[in-house]
C-alpha cells in the first residue's frame, strides 16, 4: 500500500513540475512577443499616418497585427 502511495506521489510531482515548466515557457514567449511589439512601435514613423489617407500599406507598417486581423475579416 505504501509503495502505491509513493508511486502516485512521484507521478503527481512529475506532472506538477512539467506544468510549472510549461507555464514558465509560455510566460517567456509572451514576454518576447511583447518586447518585439514594443520595438516595432518605437521604430514606427507616425508622421506618415493621416486620417485623410486610408492606405492600408502605410497603416500596416505601424500596426501590423491590426492589419492582419482586418484582412482576415475582409475575406
Amino acid at each position: 500500500m505504501k509503495k502505491n502511495i509513493l508511486r502516485l506521489g512521484i507521478v503527481v510531482l512529475v506532472l506538477l513540475i512539467a506544468g510549472v515548466l510549461w507555464l514558465n515557457n509560455d510566460i517567456n514567449q509572451k514576454k518576447e512577443d511583447e518586447a518585439n511589439k514594443n520595438a516595432i512601435a518605437v521604430n514606427a514613423d507616425f508622421s506618415l499616418l493621416s486620417d485623410d489617407d486610408p492606405n492600408f500599406e502605410k497603416w500596416g507598417k505601424v500596426f501590423p497585427e491590426q492589419l492582419k486581423m482586418y484582412l482576415t475579416v475582409e475575406k
